[in-house]
């Protein structure tokens, strides 16, 4: 089969499977797979209000399935993009809310440090691996937890609004200097354009593999470590995902 025609292929059949996995779940359960389908599917396209939420919901979703899909390339399974969002967000946020600073709290700076933040956690798992041979599935998922209650610390006491004897477990307002234009300003949903960052980097990602040597050597770590390492590849390096 075609590479291209069997790559656009698996994704409609994976999705194919999990409807009828799930009528049949629903079915069990005595409902009409049908009708809950229609649901899932109005709720989601009926409208432009429930397109913008689809798409608010489906950005940070795309950036974390990135995450995934650059580890996996190079054999690795990162199961710790929950908590690197979660860094990502903290970092962004305390940036965003309590720096002053107009050259600071711009919002492509915000940005930066946002990414850097979620890269640093990211990096642990990395180093741990390519230093000390600890497996990423143990070492990301554990980092996980530490990185939930480390938000969990944070929005209850140094950057609760109104500190810790705040009313309510989250950061002050961010400033409008560190906030992302809106889309779809009419529909009162938070679209941004967070999203069209996401779909840059869906395409800078795919450019990467096809079209770099560090997306082909990624790819060549993950297929085989030894032989990569034989043609002069620095595979401790590859592991620094996605560039070391």
């Amino acid at each position: 089969m075609n590479r291209k025609l069997q790559g656009l292929l698996v994704p409609i059949l994976a999705v194919f499977i999990a409807l009828l996995l799930g009528a049949g779940i629903i079915t069990y359960l005595g409902e009409n797979p049908l009708t809950a389908y229609y649901y899932l599917f109005t709720g989601a396209f009926d409208g432009k209000r429930a397109i913008a939420r689809t798409l608010l919901e489906a950005t940070p979703m795309i950036f974390t399935g990135l995450s995934v899909l650059v580890a996996f390339k190079a054999g690795l399974f990162n199961i710790g993009a929950q908590g690197q969002v979660v860094m990502g967000g903290l970092a962004a946020a305390a940036v965003g809310a309590f720096v002053h600073n107009i050259g600071i709290n711009n919002v492509f700076v915000v940005l930066i440090i946002a990414a850097a933040a979620g890269f640093a956690w990211a990096g642990i798992a990395g180093w741990l691996k390519a230093k000390l041979g600890v497996h990423e599935v143990i070492s990301t998922i554990m980092l996980n937890y530490i990185a939930l209650n480390f938000e969990q610390y944070g929005l209850n006491y140094p950057l609760k609004a109104g500190g810790p004897m705040g009313p309510s477990p989250q950061t002050p307002p961010v400033f409008e200097a560190s906030r992302l234009a809106m889309l779809m300003p009419d529909t009162k949903v938070a679209l941004n354009v967070g999203f069209i960052i996401a779909v840059i980097a869906v395409i800078v990602i795919w450019f990467m593999f096809e079209k770099t040597i560090t997306g082909y050597e990624i790819k060549a770590v993950g297929l085989n470590p030894t032989a990569s390492e034989n043609a002069g590849i620095n595979v401790n390096g590859e592991y620094y995902l996605p560039w070391e």
